[in-house]
């Protein structure tokens, strides 16, 4: 599968909520001679405006969040996916929050898979942290998709 197929298919959903399986290599340590992976099962919707979401118009009312926009230089390409002032392509959407969400992650230590606390002293700040807990949209590298609804989907489909 392409990446131009990928977000062809993914660019189908209107509003509604997926569930998305991803694979990247971990945020790790420079000294870290250990391939570590994430492998991260989740649900979001896609093909919504990030400034027509509940939680951006409350946060945006009460001066929370301020109207910015895209980062400089980036552009929307449709509304599942936007480019960056780099030329690399994302998808985006909004973490589905409800109290049934799908959300899981399994962690590989050279391919086998392993309880976070084997890796945990390997892993970045950045890492460890709860990312989606305040996130009102997620950026998705298309490489990094490996399911949709339980279906293997992805560049290696």
């Amino acid at each position: 599968m392409t990446e131009k197929e990928i977000l062809a298919r993914l660019a189908q959903y209107k509003g509604q909520i997926a569930t998305l399986g991803t694979e990247r290599p971990a945020k790790v340590f420079k000294t870290v001679t250990h391939e570590v992976r994430k492998r991260s099962l989740f649900q979001m919707r896609l093909g919504v405006a990030y400034s027509n979401q509940a939680i951006v118009k409350e946060k945006h009312a009460s001066g929370e969040v301020e109207k910015v926009g895209l980062p400089e230089g980036w552009k929307v390409i449709n509304p599942i996916a936007v480019e960056t002032k780099y030329g690399k392509t994302l998808v985006r959407g909004a973490p589905s929050r409800n109290s049934h969400s799908v959300k899981k992650a399994v962690w590989l230590l050279d391919g086998k898979e392993v309880e976070k606390s084997a890796v945990e002293d390997m892993l970045l700040a950045s890492e460890k942290k709860d990312s989606s807990a305040d996130q009102d949209w997620i950026y998705i590298k298309p490489e990094n998709l490996i399911s949709l609804n339980g279906e293997p989907f992805g560049l290696n489909a």
